[in-house]
């Protein structure tokens, strides 16, 4: 999803295709972009945090596990909601990711996801989320639902760990929309992000001709900030 962000100021409780970026800067730049239909219009959301960042002695967010002992971000959390498991993409997911994510009622909402969606394009960006943990430049979930254990999209952050912020980004597959999965993914991983990541501020944008997305984020909380025009 994509388009026009909202910014988030920390939730009393805790956005829209995987790169629903603050900039259209940070959706575009992956290459075999195709741009055929998507609107040029960006509205954004975003949400401010509590503080309270941790870090660790080189400067790196720190995460809070379960036991609520800080552990550097090198081992992939999993996330659980009443429908879903947010968990790490493996690489025998490849085939679903580009199942779901090469239609072109999906692409089309998304600046950085090629469509065609070529062959192995989604091993690639499978293969780069651990190093990208490692960085603590961001964090990809595969959402998948619990009872079926079917994938059914992506959430994730983009984390900018010098500021404390991210961008929040999700994508849905065609055959799930409608049921409110975007929303509680990204819930949830907004959650994670204030909660466990302690950033400052989530942020988020989509296409002005999905306002599908817009609906998923002001369902979370995040606040509309303006449209984004080329």
């Amino acid at each position: 999803m994509a388009s026009r962000r909202r910014d988030m100021e920390s939730p009393p409780t805790g956005a829209a295709g995987i790169r629903s970026s603050g900039s259209l800067r940070k959706w575009s730049g992956e290459r075999g972009r195709h741009d055929e239909g998507r609107s040029c219009n960006a509205r954004r959301y975003a949400k401010i945090g509590p503080g309270g960042v941790h870090r660790d002695s080189s400067g790196a967010i720190m995460s809070t596990d379960e036991r609520g002992t800080e552990t550097g971000m090198r081992r992939y959390p999993t996330l659980h909601t009443v429908r879903l498991v947010l968990r790490a993409f493996t690489l025998g997911d490849a085939p679903e990711v580009r199942r779901l994510a090469g239609e072109w009622e999906v692409a089309r909402t998304l600046l950085s996801v090629p469509h065609p969606y070529g062959e192995g394009l989604a091993e690639e960006w499978i293969s780069g989320h651990p190093s990208e943990l490692e960085r603590n430049e961001g964090v990809h979930f595969a959402v998948v639902l619990r009872e079926r254990e079917e994938i059914c999209g992506a959430c994730g952050l983009i984390i900018n760990s010098r500021d404390a912020n991210a961008e929040l980004g999700y994508w849905i597959g065609v055959p799930y929309w409608g049921r409110g999965y975007a929303t509680e993914a990204a819930r949830e991983v907004l959650r994670y992000g204030f909660e466990d990541l302690r950033l400052h501020r989530v942020y988020a944008a989509h296409f002005g001709n999905n306002p599908a997305s817009g609906t998923v984020l002001t369902k979370i909380g995040m606040s509309y900030e303006g449209t984004r025009r080329e």
